[in-house]
């Protein structure tokens, strides 16, 4: 008999991805700070890979520039396709500098959504 395996959700209020560790910590700090709970990925294809234990309405925040020329507007969508839709562009960029994105719900800056 094959075995069944169950997949709890879990809940979050955001997910990060950023390949900066010091973005990790600040992001980190002030979720504690402010009884929010965080994951946090340093590439796009670990969060990809583990899509299944997130609820789809948690909101996902991806850096920009992720490193090695892997840009966060483009990884966007195979987020999208993996079922997440609120998707928010972090960068120290200004939104006007981007091209519209259905896969994106905004551009933002660097700080914490809940601050």
């Amino acid at each position: 008999m094959t075995p069944i395996y169950v997949i709890k959700e879990q809940i979050y209020d955001a997910i990060l991805i950023d390949d900066d560790i010091l973005m990790h910590q600040t992001w980190q700090l002030s979720a504690s700070a402010h009884g929010k709970k965080i994951k946090n990925f340093t590439h796009p294809s670990e969060l990809i890979s583990e899509h299944m234990m997130f609820s789809a309405d948690t909101p996902v925040y991806i850096d920009s520039n992720l490193g090695n020329g892997l840009r966060g507007e483009i990884i966007a969508e195979d987020i999208y396709k993996s079922g997440f839709r609120n998707i928010y562009l972090t960068t120290g960029c200004e939104a006007h500098e981007f091209p519209p994105l259905p896969c994106l719900k905004g551009v933002v800056g660097k700080m914490p959504p809940w601050i």
